[in-house]
């Protein structure tokens, strides 16, 4: 279950930004690219995946806000370059302590690349 709370224009690229707080396994779309999701009120971990359609630009920033296993997964298809080197393959990344963020944006051969990364976010084994 995921609900919308939009929160004005705080000056994030002059646009309102929506922020989805997710209680349960979601797969993104490129039609909410620009927004921010988060596991606020989920009870365990709870995996995103990115869409597979993505064009170049389509970005998501992530927060985490319980304490439980945020993980954001690329697709089969796809990749996440973070901490400085790309991972495997359909491999997700997760952090599971308040306040951790990322944010990804979709290049232009189906991965996705981190911007920036706050706390430490750990990649599937």
């Amino acid at each position: 279950m995921a609900r919308d709370i939009n929160i004005g224009t705080p000056n994030l690229m002059d646009r309102e930004v929506t922020v989805k707080h997710h209680t349960a396994a979601d797969t993104l779309t490129t039609s909410e690219s620009g927004s921010t999701h988060t596991n606020l009120g989920a009870g365990g971990a709870i995996k995103l995946t990115l869409p597979q359609d993505a064009p170049v630009g389509c970005w998501f920033q992530f927060v985490v806000m319980a304490a439980f296993a945020l993980q954001i997964d690329p697709g089969a298809a796809g990749a996440i370059y973070i901490g400085g080197a790309k991972q495997t393959d359909d491999k997700y990344i997760s952090a599971d302590d308040e306040a951790e963020s990322v944010m990804l944006v979709a290049d232009s051969n189906g991965d996705w690349i981190s911007l920036y990364e706050t706390g430490t976010w750990s990649v599937e084994g």
